[in-house]
């Protein structure tokens, strides 16, 4: 099969399921990838034979259900770490990073060298690795109550020689560890926040193939992390620490309001790169 030729498959393939856009960069990636072909290449030798075996095909095949291309491939680009991802984790995304990126620059100066960190949800691990890589003095922790999410959060701190503390823990049912109390200088999250109606609105390699639980809320508590995590930092985070969280855009009032009633200060709510509040920073209330 020529690069022509396979390119003519995947667009046929993907068409349906995604824009031209997509596909295109879809395309890019996976012959980057598994081809070691940089896009340039093809465009200069469009009938050049590629060594396509059954696994290519395989994956074309699962490509044409909607699944997602990171799983696929085995791994997502996260703030400049490559990370293992697979069915039991979300993939990233870039408002994730986003989080991130405002949390390290805007906040490096509150966060101390040895600054003790929390990640609440850490699925692959992301947040925590990529706070850890940009701030090697401080001490994380991330939890998750998905065992498969910690083991593969597990996996990619071992493949990037990132010391993170990871622990298999439920905010919802389990009690606190009594260690925890004042310790925290910051809690970061990316919690689920997107309620149950709005899962038909969702792309099919989103709603059928991530994993649910990182993603969806009862649609009668779609606050229902913000305010476990609004309670729990109020005991677990020290006097003045940080709260940096991604929200769902359509609840940023209301979070806001929430975050209000527990007394928290300093609330800033940023707009992602697409113009939707998606970043809420707040502290716990330093006392007069």
């Amino acid at each position: 099969m020529t690069y022509q030729e396979f390119r003519e498959l995947f667009y046929q393939i993907l068409y349906p399921l995604y824009s031209a856009n997509e596909i295109r960069a879809q395309f890019h990636w996976y012959i980057k990838e598994v081809f070691d072909i940089e896009p340039h290449l093809f465009y200069l030798n469009p009938n050049h034979v590629l060594p396509f075996e059954p696994k290519n095909q395989n994956d074309l095949e699962r490509l044409s259900t909607g699944e997602p291309i990171q799983y696929i491939l085995g791994f997502s680009d996260f703030y400049g770490l490559r990370l293992a991802v697979n069915s039991s984790v979300l993939i990233p995304r870039p408002e994730t990073e986003e989080l991130v990126d405002n949390l390290l620059k805007e906040y490096s100066g509150f966060l101390s060298q040895n600054s003790q960190i929390l990640d609440i949800g850490t699925g692959s691990g992301a947040i925590a690795l990529a706070l850890a890589k940009n701030l090697p003095n401080a001490h994380v922790t991330a939890v998750d109550f998905s065992e498969k999410a910690i083991d593969v959060a597990k996996m990619n701190a071992e493949q990037l020689a990132v010391s993170v503390n990871f622990i298999k823990w439920n905010i919802l049912e389990e009690a606190l560890p009594t260690s925890w109390n004042n310790h925290f200088n910051l809690i970061v999250s990316n919690p689920p926040y997107i309620p149950e109606k709005e899962i038909m609105e969702l792309h099919p390699n989103v709603r059928n193939f991530e994993p649910g639980s990182a993603l969806f809320v009862p649609d009668a508590q779609p606050l229902l992390f913000y305010e476990k995590i609004a309670s729990i930092g109020q005991k677990i985070l020290i006097t003045g620490g940080l709260l940096a969280l991604e929200i769902h855009s359509p609840f940023s009032k209301d979070i806001n309001t929430l975050f209000q009633n527990y007394d928290y200060q300093d609330i800033k709510i940023k707009n992602d790169i697409q113009g939707k509040p998606r970043m809420f920073f707040c502290k716990k209330k330093i006392a007069k």
